[in-house]
């Protein structure tokens, strides 16, 4: 299986000096704020992001990129989800871009629309002294990096999309029963769930339900190997 690696993986594009000339794609693939990771992930499925490439178009976007200070625990899960392949890349991607421009002040209470069709939370606290945006539970750290298809905002935290009640593995699923995990509708070798942070928390080489009662809510990673390919997997309790 083709594993994420990002060395060597972004590609030099070309850029513009001048104020809000680099593409949204151009911008987050240079921008020294960004997650270096997120940067890789962007650059291995680049040519499905070309449309953030694009300055002639008039359809313009958000796009919502991790900084260098997202906590260190997180990084695992960002590069378990990319070795699961590029369309989980992909789907990972997509929950960061709104396809329109929404600069910091305008934000409102209330929910957004991302590209995969799933909706992210925004919630936003005021003081005499500070204006403070969240997207889910990340907050924006950094705000309107102008570009010339629209704007960049870097957040502090991964983002996960809400409401995931069944998961896609190939043709079979794997179905949340209450806090049940249903794992008899899939073929695999072993099982690996790990929390946010990547620590594990429950392996399995049998097949077996698995009992979410003892587990907090929130997102969850399950690691699915048949025979020597792995596949990620996103779970939301809640």
């Amino acid at each position: 299986m083709k594993k994420f690696f990002f060395i060597l993986m972004i590609p030099f594009i070309g850029f513009s000096q001048a104020d809000c000339e680099n593409s949204i794609l151009v911008e987050a693939l240079q921008n020294e704020n960004i997650n270096d990771f997120f940067q890789g992930a962007l650059s291995v499925v680049i040519e499905d992001l070309a449309f953030l490439d694009n300055c002639q178009e008039d359809i313009n976007y958000t796009l919502f990129a991790p900084g260098n200070n997202i906590p260190t625990e997180s990084i695992p899960t960002l590069i378990n989800v990319a070795n699961s392949g590029s369309e989980a890349l992909i789907d990972l991607v997509s929950y960061y871009i709104h396809p329109e421009t929404l600069n910091f002040l305008e934000f409102i209470n209330g929910e957004i629309e991302m590209m995969d069709g799933n909706l992210a939370s925004i919630s936003f606290t005021q003081s005499i002294d500070d204006y403070n945006i969240m997207i889910n539970q990340a907050n924006i750290t950094f705000q309107d990096i102008c570009t010339c298809n629209g704007v960049i905002h870097i957040i502090d935290d991964l983002i996960w999309e809400p409401n995931i009640s069944s998961i896609e593995n190939q043709k079979n699923s794997i179905i949340i029963k209450g806090n049940k995990l249903d794992l008899s509708t899939i073929e695999y070798s072993s099982i690996e769930l790990f929390d946010i942070s990547g620590k594990l928390l429950y392996n399995s080489n049998g097949k077996v339900n698995i009992d979410l009662s003892v587990l907090k809510n929130g997102v969850y990673i399950l690691s699915i190997q048949n025979n020597s390919i792995n596949t990620y997997r996103k779970i939301l309790k809640n």
